[in-house]
Protein backbone atom coordinates (compact mmCIF):
# COMPACT_ATOMS: atom_id res chain seq x y z
CA UNK A 1 0.00 0.00 0.00
CA UNK A 2 1.30 3.60 -0.68
CA UNK A 3 -0.20 6.85 -0.54
CA UNK A 4 0.83 9.14 -3.49
CA UNK A 5 0.22 13.12 -2.58
CA UNK A 6 -1.65 14.96 -4.85
CA UNK A 7 -1.64 18.69 -5.19
CA UNK A 8 -4.89 20.22 -3.78
CA UNK A 9 -5.05 21.82 -7.42
CA UNK A 10 -5.35 18.41 -8.69
CA UNK A 11 -8.46 16.91 -7.02
CA UNK A 12 -10.85 18.42 -9.32
CA UNK A 13 -9.49 16.62 -12.03
CA UNK A 14 -9.58 13.61 -9.82
CA UNK A 15 -13.15 13.69 -8.17
CA UNK A 16 -15.74 15.80 -10.12
CA UNK A 17 -16.90 18.01 -6.96
CA UNK A 18 -20.34 17.73 -8.39
CA UNK A 19 -21.29 14.41 -9.12
CA UNK A 20 -18.86 12.77 -6.45
CA UNK A 21 -21.45 14.49 -3.86
CA UNK A 22 -24.60 12.68 -4.83
CA UNK A 23 -26.18 9.38 -3.36
CA UNK A 24 -25.01 7.63 -6.39
CA UNK A 25 -21.21 7.65 -5.20
CA UNK A 26 -20.68 8.38 -1.52
CA UNK A 27 -17.76 8.41 0.53
CA UNK A 28 -16.50 8.01 4.03
CA UNK A 29 -16.33 10.43 6.23
CA UNK A 30 -14.08 9.10 9.03
CA UNK A 31 -12.37 10.85 12.13
CA UNK A 32 -10.54 9.38 15.37
CA UNK A 33 -10.48 10.53 18.70
CA UNK A 34 -9.26 9.30 21.79
CA UNK A 35 -8.58 5.56 19.91
CA UNK A 36 -12.47 5.58 18.87
CA UNK A 37 -13.05 5.45 15.13
CA UNK A 38 -16.25 6.92 13.81
CA UNK A 39 -17.10 6.44 9.92
CA UNK A 40 -20.16 7.71 8.28
CA UNK A 41 -21.24 7.59 4.40
CA UNK A 42 -21.83 11.34 3.18
CA UNK A 43 -23.73 12.57 0.09
CA UNK A 44 -24.00 16.10 1.31
CA UNK A 45 -20.75 18.24 0.81
CA UNK A 46 -18.59 20.80 -1.08
CA UNK A 47 -15.29 21.34 -2.01
CA UNK A 48 -14.33 25.17 -2.32
CA UNK A 49 -12.68 28.28 -1.49
CA UNK A 50 -13.54 29.91 1.91
CA UNK A 51 -11.54 32.42 4.28
CA UNK A 52 -8.62 32.28 1.64
CA UNK A 53 -8.45 28.46 2.13
CA UNK A 54 -9.12 25.37 0.30
CA UNK A 55 -12.05 23.74 2.06
CA UNK A 56 -14.60 20.74 2.03
CA UNK A 57 -17.71 21.60 3.63
CA UNK A 58 -19.68 18.17 4.93
CA UNK A 59 -23.20 17.79 6.97
CA UNK A 60 -23.50 15.15 9.72
CA UNK A 61 -26.78 14.63 11.59
CA UNK A 62 -26.91 15.01 15.50
CA UNK A 63 -27.75 11.50 15.62
CA UNK A 64 -24.76 10.25 14.06
CA UNK A 65 -22.20 8.24 16.41
CA UNK A 66 -19.47 9.94 14.21
CA UNK A 67 -20.25 13.64 15.50
CA UNK A 68 -18.76 13.82 18.75
CA UNK A 69 -15.94 11.59 17.38
CA UNK A 70 -15.01 14.68 14.92
CA UNK A 71 -16.17 17.29 17.60
CA UNK A 72 -13.15 15.39 19.95
CA UNK A 73 -10.71 15.43 17.03
CA UNK A 74 -11.18 18.63 15.75
CA UNK A 75 -10.58 16.76 12.12
CA UNK A 76 -11.74 14.58 9.61
CA UNK A 77 -10.98 12.67 6.11
CA UNK A 78 -12.76 11.85 3.42
CA UNK A 79 -12.70 9.05 1.59
CA UNK A 80 -13.75 8.36 -2.28
CA UNK A 81 -14.05 5.28 -3.65
CA UNK A 82 -14.69 3.07 -7.19
CA UNK A 83 -17.15 0.51 -6.04
CA UNK A 84 -17.64 -0.75 -2.91
CA UNK A 85 -21.27 0.64 -2.89
CA UNK A 86 -22.48 -2.12 -0.86
CA UNK A 87 -20.07 -2.11 2.33
CA UNK A 88 -20.48 1.88 2.22
CA UNK A 89 -24.30 1.57 1.95
CA UNK A 90 -24.15 -0.35 5.04
CA UNK A 91 -21.87 2.36 7.05
CA UNK A 92 -24.90 4.87 5.75
CA UNK A 93 -27.41 2.93 7.73
CA UNK A 94 -25.50 1.09 10.30
CA UNK A 95 -25.57 2.98 13.36
CA UNK A 96 -22.13 2.54 15.97
CA UNK A 97 -24.88 3.08 18.23
CA UNK A 98 -26.41 -0.16 17.40
CA UNK A 99 -23.53 -2.17 15.91
CA UNK A 100 -20.39 -1.21 17.53
CA UNK A 101 -18.10 -2.97 15.18
CA UNK A 102 -19.68 -1.74 12.32
CA UNK A 103 -16.45 -1.05 10.50
CA UNK A 104 -15.01 -4.58 10.88
CA UNK A 105 -18.59 -5.95 9.82
CA UNK A 106 -18.73 -3.76 6.81
CA UNK A 107 -15.52 -5.49 5.39
CA UNK A 108 -13.73 -2.49 4.68
CA UNK A 109 -9.95 -1.88 6.44
CA UNK A 110 -9.01 0.87 8.59
CA UNK A 111 -5.61 2.70 6.75
CA UNK A 112 -4.06 4.76 9.47
CA UNK A 113 -2.03 7.85 7.83
CA UNK A 114 -0.52 8.77 11.17
CA UNK A 115 -1.82 9.08 15.24
CA UNK A 116 -4.63 11.10 14.00
CA UNK A 117 -5.97 10.24 10.91
CA UNK A 118 -7.53 7.30 8.99
CA UNK A 119 -8.56 5.94 5.58
CA UNK A 120 -9.42 2.75 4.57
CA UNK A 121 -7.23 0.36 2.19
CA UNK A 122 -9.86 0.16 -0.10
CA UNK A 123 -10.25 3.84 -0.51
CA UNK A 124 -9.20 5.49 -4.17
CA UNK A 125 -8.59 8.72 -2.89
CA UNK A 126 -8.35 10.43 0.98
CA UNK A 127 -8.93 13.84 1.69
CA UNK A 128 -7.25 14.91 5.18
CA UNK A 129 -9.17 18.34 6.70
CA UNK A 130 -8.95 20.05 9.62
CA UNK A 131 -12.31 21.77 11.41
CA UNK A 132 -12.51 25.11 10.83
CA UNK A 133 -16.22 25.88 11.19
CA UNK A 134 -19.12 23.91 12.68
CA UNK A 135 -22.65 25.24 12.68
CA UNK A 136 -25.73 23.40 12.90
CA UNK A 137 -28.34 24.42 10.10
CA UNK A 138 -31.46 25.99 11.26
CA UNK A 139 -34.93 26.08 9.71
CA UNK A 140 -35.42 29.46 10.11
CA UNK A 141 -32.60 30.52 7.91
CA UNK A 142 -33.95 28.18 4.81
CA UNK A 143 -35.87 31.34 2.29
CA UNK A 144 -37.25 28.16 0.40
CA UNK A 145 -38.95 26.16 3.59
CA UNK A 146 -39.62 23.62 1.44
CA UNK A 147 -36.10 22.41 0.78
CA UNK A 148 -35.81 21.74 5.16
CA UNK A 149 -39.27 20.04 4.70
CA UNK A 150 -38.60 17.66 2.03
CA UNK A 151 -34.99 16.73 3.75
CA UNK A 152 -35.63 17.11 7.35
CA UNK A 153 -38.38 15.05 8.52
CA UNK A 154 -37.64 15.95 12.55
CA UNK A 155 -36.96 19.39 13.94
CA UNK A 156 -34.07 17.49 16.00
CA UNK A 157 -32.42 16.18 12.99
CA UNK A 158 -31.06 19.37 11.36
CA UNK A 159 -27.75 18.59 10.03
CA UNK A 160 -24.59 19.95 11.62
CA UNK A 161 -22.38 21.77 8.70
CA UNK A 162 -18.34 21.66 8.82
CA UNK A 163 -15.72 23.25 7.01
CA UNK A 164 -12.49 21.52 7.02
CA UNK A 165 -9.45 22.81 5.61
CA UNK A 166 -7.78 20.84 3.46
CA UNK A 167 -4.51 19.90 4.49
CA UNK A 168 -3.76 16.96 2.68
CA UNK A 169 -5.08 14.64 -0.36
CA UNK A 170 -3.50 11.45 -1.34
CA UNK A 171 -4.56 8.67 -3.86
CA UNK A 172 -4.28 4.92 -2.26
CA UNK A 173 -2.07 2.60 -4.32
CA UNK A 174 -2.14 -0.89 -3.50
Amino acid sequence: MKLNRIDPKDISKLIDPVVAMQRETPFLCTAKADNEIGTLTCAWGAFGNVWKKKTMTIYIRPIRHTLPIIDKAGRFTMTFFEGHQKELMYLGTVSANDVPDKIEKSGLHILELNDNDVTFEEGKYVIVCKVLYKQQIQRDNFLDKSVADAVYNAPNQFSYMFVGEIEDIYEIER
